[in-house]
């Protein structure tokens, strides 16, 4: 099984000022210990290895992927969330300043020198500075949210998940990430809910599939994309 999984092909979507698919090969260049390759024993006998958070931050960070000023500590110092995305949607959001040039939060792609299992694979996130809820494995995107700072401390970690936010609750919490937009857009937006309830707010009826018409109230979508300013090559909107 090991085998096969090493054989097996993967990408990683990055994206940031500029996007990359990074492939499996490129990954383990770069996670190679002559290369940037870094490791973290957990303490229970295990092994990781794999690349630093912020070098792979680093290669979207900017225009620049790849070699001694890749990593931008500028754009680190003025402030940016970094999201690790699980493939069953789990968003892990980290500060760029608890990240920046820290080796103890790592990318994985190995464990005991061997591909990770059907849980975890292909990546995980795991390292001394991570709170045990943070360490998600199946990684399939890892998203820079350019200027948006979040505070350094690390969350505390939970006994048991919460049940994800419907997005009226979304708006009514206070602090939270309410909303993201991103991709072919001049001016990625990460807003709070604060922010949307100082916008014009509006009330709809429409008809719900199982409960009839219901009520709404909201942002109008054209007033959120006026804010990103959408590029012209943008042909189509996609939830993430």
């Amino acid at each position: 099984m090991c085998f096969g999984y090493l054989a097996q092909e993967w990408k990683l979507p990055l994206g940031g000022v500029i996007s990359e698919d990074m492939d499996r090969g490129t990954f383990q260049s770069c996670a190679a210990p002559a290369c940037h390759g870094k490791t973290w024993p957990d303490g229970t006998g295990q092994v990781w290895s794999g690349v630093p958070l912020y070098l792979l931050a680093g290669r979207v960070d900017d225009e620049t992927k790849h070699g001694d000023n890749a990593y931008n500590e500028q754009a680190a110092d003025k402030g940016y969330e970094i999201h690790v995305v699980t493939a069953d949607g789990t968003r892990i959001v980290l500060s760029s300043a608890r990240v920046k040039r820290n080796n103890n939060i790592i990318v994985a792609y190995l464990v005991n020198n061997n591909p990770l299992d059907d849980k975890d694979f292909p990546l995980r996130l795991v390292g001394s500075d991570l709170q045990p809820n943070e360490m998600v494995g199946r990684i399939n995107k890892i998203n820079l949210m350019m200027g948006m700072a979040q505070p350094t401390a690390p969350p505390k970690p939970t006994d048991t998940p919460k049940p994800a936010a419907s997005a009226t609750q979304a708006l009514a919490t206070t602090g939270n990430i309410a909303l993201t937009i991103i991709g072919a857009v001049d001016n990625p937006q990460s807003l709070k809910a604060d922010a949307l309830r100082a916008m014009q707010v509006v009330k709809i009826k429409a008809e719900h599939p199982k409960q009839g018409m219901q009520e709404y109230e909201g942002v109008r979508l054209n007033a959120l994309l006026d804010l990103t300013s959408v590029k012209s090559t943008a042909t189509k909107l996609v939830r993430d």
